[in-house]
């Protein structure tokens, strides 16, 4: 594998493809119709409930803590239908079936499958995907743009820029599939004529279609923004994923099963797609200090009372996990996750009671855990094939262009046995997964 390959990677290459079943394989192509679903209904609801149709009570928590700015901005007329052009789902292989423990509008690792993909297709076993990344991301930009061939930029900021690597090469991909694409800063973004321009070979050019690699938690610290919001408004670019902080927050997972929401997505999404969802999607609360009716705690069956009883629980009860909603710096890559069997009573109680206080500005989910079944994957390193014991994170790319998603590459992720957050880290293997022969 070439080392500008290799050191788009921060962390163990698999040997090989991580296997899945013909069943598995098949349960993952059909989940993006699903969340494709998912993600209408989301912003449908939001905006019934908004003008009163639905709960109103919905659209105040998912609006918690944006500024009003943001919030006019994400409600306007001209973009209401619009939604992200890349869906991932973080996926638990456990014992019984997957179970999809996030969702996220703004993905990193796509860049990376679309560069090691092509390496491990050459070993033989067939990778899962319905097209190549660099081919399914141009279809999705392109049909977001009136221009037959749009110039593409993508916007990645500081607070991201471990992921400018991976984008650098994709954007090189896109340029090889006849798309003129960048790669940028925001610093290097210029406006004139109300329109969005970068230098390139000495030009000034003008830029049809911006993928935003930034979070909306960090547009005060991002440089141009006003400016560059000003042209979206205008008409003059258009961006993706829409600023549309209501459909980045995950407690989307938690409304799903929100029982006085339950008719309405089984309405709205169907009796198939409800289900698949629901079967999937761990249960999920709201850790709304206001709350009248609370979980059941599935490790021990025991039915809480309050919020005090899930504070003074035992490590044995607590089989749940603690993480914001979005619209924060510990939203995003494991870093506000708190897992409750793996904390002291004292810390326990100090990680709840502060997500119970926040609830008005960020507002924090409880979550049954999930254990990932127990895998195993080889890999290289220091000139030698190692075997090492792990639990995965699987994690499909799904583009949408034209109404229709497609499956572009699904990311393993092992991590050791005894790390309970699977996300990267130098212990982890990386591998795109390819469907098992019989």
């Amino acid at each position: 594998m070439p080392d500008e390959v290799l050191a788009l990677v921060r962390c163990r290459v698999a040997s090989e493809p991580f296997s899945l079943s013909a069943p598995e394989a098949r349960w993952i192509e059909a989940l993006g119709d699903h969340l494709l679903r998912f993600l209408r209904s989301q912003n449908r609801l939001y905006f019934e409930s908004v003008e009163g149709r639905q709960p109103v009570w919905v659209s105040r928590c998912l609006d918690a803590g944006k500024p009003a700015s943001l919030v006019s901005r994400a409600r306007a007329a001209r973009s209401r239908d619009t939604l992200p052009v890349i869906i991932r789902p973080d996926l638990i292989p456990t014992p019984t079936g997957f179970a999809i423990c996030e969702l996220d509008s703004v993905p990193g690792g796509f860049g990376l499958m679309a560069a090691l993909s092509p390496h491990f297709a050459a070993l033989g076993p067939r990778l899962l995907t319905h097209a190549p990344v660099p081919d399914a991301f141009a279809a999705a930009l392109t049909a977001l743009s009136d221009v037959a061939s749009p110039r593409v930029a993508i916007v990645v900021s500081a607070e991201s820029s471990d992921y400018r690597g991976e984008m650098s090469s994709l954007a090189r991909a896109l340029r090889g599939n006849g798309l003129s694409a960048s790669c940028v800063a925001p610093g290097d973004l210029r406006f004139v004529d109300e329109g969005v321009c970068i230098f390139e070979h000495g030009r000034l050019r003008r830029i049809d279609v911006i993928y935003r690699f930034f979070e909306l938690f960090d547009l005060p610290n991002i440089a141009n923004i006003e400016p560059l919001l000003h042209a979206v408004d205008a008409g003059a670019v258009t961006i993706t994923p829409p600023i549309k902080p209501h459909l980045e927050e995950k407690l989307w997972l938690a409304l799903l099963h929100h029982p006085a929401l339950k008719q309405w997505w089984w309405n709205d999404l169907g009796a198939d797609t409800y289900a698949s969802l629901i079967q999937a999607v761990p249960e999920t609360w709201l850790l709304d200090p206001s709350a009248t009716a609370f979980p059941t705690l599935t490790s021990t069956g025991r039915n809480l009372g309050s919020w005090d009883e899930l504070a003074i629980a035992t490590k044995a009860e607590r089989h749940v996990v603690i993480k914001p909603s979005g619209f924060s710096e510990y939203a995003w890559g494991s870093r506000g996750v708190v897992i409750g069997h793996d904390k002291s009573r004292a810390d326990w109680t100090l990680a709840l009671n502060k997500a119970l206080a926040d609830f008005a500005s960020t507002p924090w989910l409880l979550q049954a855990f999930k254990n990932g079944r127990r895998v195993s994957i080889r890999y290289h390193e220091h000139g030698a094939e190692s075997v090492m014991e792990g639990r995965a994170r699987l994690t499909p790319y799904y583009f949408i262009a034209n109404g229709r998603a497609t499956l572009a590459s699904v990311m393993a992720m092992v991590c050791p046995l005894d790390k309970k957050k699977i996300h990267g880290m130098p212990q982890a293997v990386v591998a795109p997964c390819a469907v098992e022969t019989d």
